[in-house]
């Protein structure tokens, strides 16, 4: 197939820039909140820089010939959607519904739903899946091993799930020099994974110094890719991409974090022609990211908004973002929460969800301890909490939620404790 590549860059940040918009950036409320000194240079005892980051991290790949897959159903991930963006739609209950606790044998790390079920992978690398029924009693059954230092694939085997990992996605093979462990995402006809392995920036906090030059874009329908991001020094730092629809025309978004040495951590969102159509400000200071989470109705008009949550190892803000003639501006913001422990690959502890039933979509995520489950609404100009979830341990795992047929939501959280913690209406 002949294809069409384009590329659109943005933020050509050289030192002198850089430095420029430090100074500018330094000031502002939102930094001097959370980092309480943007002017000072990162040190040595600054938990947001790893000076030795972690190489040689495993991966796992499956023999899916030999797993007996069903090769017509996709995989399901940590996602919770296929586009990357952490959103279930329908009404959960935590505000006030008692959790159930289901005793593993083991840390849980990666939590999946499946058929009403959770495949469940410990920190032995084995994989479990657990089914709760109706009373609340529960069973555990082994069904193999799964990948412990990357997000687990789970797909519909003909004896049951089986576990596989990111290396195992039927649409990888079509990228061209994918990041090691990025996650493929896709939606509506369009697929999209990072792409050129750099060690430029040596931040290293998502366990490996091997960040992505671009985000590669294949329009499955159209017969043809684009490929966008950043200039060098700057790089992609995240696992994946995100597909969302930021200005309701009915066609994603590609979202995706951006970093340097300079500025630190913004985000970007292009346009399937390869166009920028958004950026949020850089924070202003080397060294510092921010997660995206989703992309969802949350303003108190229903419009769309950009989640992430800001220098999560040192002070995290949930933040929201809405496409304004051609910028992400920050519309509200909530500090204590973090989702994303330094050296980790899981990104996946802050979802969106409607977790008081009441018909609006909230943030899920934990509180910068990890002791409780923060459900945050926007309110005004701010995000407000409106519950706090105890864990009975510490978070371990991505938070997951999953829909049933009648559209009940049901949110689950593993702890060191070897629990697995369900809230279900």
């Amino acid at each position: 197939m002949d294809a069409m590549w384009t590329r659109s860059r943005l933020w050509t940040v050289p030192v002198a820039v850089g430095l420029a918009l430090v100074a500018c950036t330094a000031q502002s409320e939102d930094d001097v909140a959370v980092d309480d000194a943007t002017t000072a240079q990162p040190t040595e005892s600054e938990p947001d820089v790893i000076e030795e980051p972690e190489t040689g991290q495993t991966t796992t790949s499956l023999d899916l010939d030999a797993a007996e897959v069903t090769e017509d159903v996709a995989p399901v991930g940590v996602d919770l959607d296929p586009s990357g963006n952490r959103v279930v739609v329908g009404p959960a209950a935590l505000a006030n519904a008692e959790p159930i606790d289901v005793a593993l044998g083991g840390v849980p790390l990666w939590l999946v739903p499946f058929n009403g079920d959770w495949v469940v992978v410990l920190d032995d690398g084995t994989a479990v899946l657990v089914a709760v029924d109706v009373d609340g009693g529960s069973t555990v059954t082994p069904v193999g091993s799964g990948p412990v230092d990357q997000p687990p694939l789970v797909f519909a085997g003909a004896d049951g799930p089986v576990v596989g990992s990111v290396l195992d996605h039927p649409l990888r093979s079509r990228f061209d020099n994918p990041l090691p462990d990025t996650r493929v995402v896709t939606a509506d006809g369009v697929a999209a994974a990072l792409v050129g392995p750099t060690d430029r920036y040596a931040h290293g906090v998502l366990g490996d110094a091997v960040e992505a030059d671009a985000v590669q874009v294949i329009l499955l329908d159209e017969d043809r890719s684009i490929t966008v991001g950043p200039d060098e020094p700057s790089v992609i730092e995240g696992i994946s991409p995100m597909l969302a629809d930021l200005d309701a025309d009915g066609r994603p978004e590609v979202i995706a974090t951006l970093s340097n040495g300079q500025v630190g951590a913004w985000l970007a969102a292009w346009d399937l022609d390869g166009n920028l159509v958004g950026q949020t400000e850089p924070i202003g200071l080397g060294n510092r990211w921010r997660n995206q989470l989703a992309a969802a109705p949350t303003a108190p008009d229903g419009t769309v908004e950009l989640i992430d949550v800001r220098t999560p190892h040192i002070g995290g803000t949930v933040q929201y973002f809405q496409l304004d003639d051609g910028a992400l501006v920050q519309t509200a913001g909530t500090s204590g929460f973090t989702s994303h422990r330094i050296g980790s690959r899981n990104l996946d502890e802050g979802i969106v969800v409607d977790g008081d039933g009441d018909g609006t979509l909230d943030v899920l995520v934990p509180t910068n301890d990890r002791s409780q489950l923060g459900l945050v609404t926007r309110v005004d100009d701010e995000g407000q909490v409106i519950a706090l979830r105890e864990l009975n341990g510490t978070l371990t795992s991505n938070v997951a939620a999953a829909a049933a047929a009648d559209g009940a939501v049901t949110v689950a959280a593993g702890t060191d404790a070897g629990l697995l913690r369900l809230w279900r209406p």
